[in-house]
């Protein structure tokens, strides 16, 4: 996070040398360090998997966490924000609970002033990277709080700095955290949006003398679906799948990462309140469904260790499929019933039996994606979403 070579190496020389003298945030930092490297060169091929040692060495810094709350420093900010990111690439349960003790740091520290950063160091280098961790920690809260239903603990357009500028001022190639941090800000007008709108009036009929309003539904739409066509485009992100297999191990997970990403958003747009009720947003939120699904015939259990949010975004897509299954075979049962009773038309309930064939395949392809999946981890992975594909299969058989 913000880290440079040099204080690595004195940290590791400081615990090895002096381990029974070595405060609780430097043994999980010592720590968090080994399990991210450790993490690393697990997946550093095609076929790896986390090991348990890795694992160990996170759960030795999660166990220094009690020892580390009062007074806030670079160091203990530091530990947390390792641990935070770890946690959040693996997908576990303590991602919640630390991203909120590191935002916390952030704020104490008040990470997101430069003129704060300068007071607690003056060197160039350690101030950008200081300036780095606030968008570090930025670029993660965002996509998790909007994929797990939480508030929103950073504000990033009030920080005085932006990712730009600390791009500009490091001699590196392309750099990922502003890729990151721009998908952040997607997820963030979506997460503004989502919860701003419970404290706005819905009535949009008198505006200022406009024809429309800034808060309407399809100016609502219009300005988040354009964000994140600027995300993809600005960084001319490419989402060809037909070349994966030609790519690097690197690249084809930042591809897939990207796609996912991409049709997350998407579906999360089209589920706003005000939008998700029309045809038009639930057609939108399946085709995303399906294209996450199509995706996944080319995630392995390898692909998800590296990148846990891969698993969130086929679960989702598998969740949105299997659903509009299960709404469209009751509505043609419903209307079956009717038409039995009072002799009546069925055209409704042929054109619902035929909407839901189109998605039958996409079950078959979750059905395949978890049972795969399941021979590289334990036997019931993904047996929820199995069985609600179960289930659909079996209304839309009938």
């Amino acid at each position: 996070m913000y880290l440079n070579f040099e204080a690595i190496e004195e940290l590791v020389v400081q615990i090895i040398s002096n381990p029974f003298v070595s405060g609780p945030a430097s043994i999980a930092l010592f720590f968090s360090l080994f399990a991210i490297g450790s993490r690393r060169l697990d997946l550093s091929h095609g076929n790896g998997t986390i090991k348990g040692a890795t694992i160990g060495y996170f759960r030795i810094a999660l166990r220094m966490r009690s020892c580390m709350y009062g007074e806030v420093s670079l160091l203990k900010s530091q530990a947390f924000l390792l641990m935070t990111y770890f946690s959040f690439t693996v997908g576990a349960s303590s991602t919640s609970s630390l991203m909120a003790d590191a935002t916390s740091c952030l704020q104490t520290l008040r990470l997101h002033s430069s003129s704060e950063i300068n007071k607690l160091s003056s060197d160039r280098l350690e101030q950008t990277n200081l300036k780095r961790a606030f968008w570090g920690i930025y670029s993660m809260e965002k996509p998790y709080s909007l994929q797990e239903g939480l508030l929103p603990l950073i504000h990033g357009e009030y920080a005085d700095h932006n990712i730009s500028s600390l791009q500009s001022s490091l001699d590196v190639g392309t750099d990922l955290l502003g890729v990151y941090v721009r998908y952040a800000e997607v997820c963030s007008s979506i997460l503004r949006q989502l919860h701003s709108q419970r404290h706005e009036s819905r009535d949009c009929s008198v505006c200022c003398g406009r024809g429309y309003c800034e808060k309407s539904p399809a100016s609502t739409l219009c300005r988040l679906e354009d964000s994140l066509m600027m995300w993809k485009t600005d960084f001319s992100l490419n989402f060809n799948v037909d070349n994966l297999s030609a790519l690097s191990r690197v690249e084809r997970r930042h591809r897939l990462a990207y796609i996912t990403r991409f049709h997350f958003a998407t579906i999360a747009i089209y589920s706003l309140p005000e939008i998700e009720a029309t045809d038009m947003s639930k057609e939108r939120r399946c085709e995303s469904a399906r294209q996450i699904l199509n995706l996944s015939s080319h995630i392995s259990w390898s692909d998800m260790c590296d990148n846990w949010e891969l698993c969130s975004a086929i679960s989702l897509a598998t969740c949105i499929i299997a659903t509009g299954i299960i709404q469209k075979a009751s509505l043609a049962e419903a209307e079956r019933s009717i038409a039995v009773t009072d002799n009546i038309s069925t055209y409704n309930m042929y054109s619902h039996k035929t909407s839901c064939e189109i998605d039958i395949p996409y079950i078959g392809i979750a059905i395949g994606f978890f049972s795969r999946i399941s021979l590289s981890t334990t036997h019931d992975f993904g047996n929820a979403a199995m069985e609600l594909c179960s289930f659909a299969l079996s209304l839309a058989r009938c």
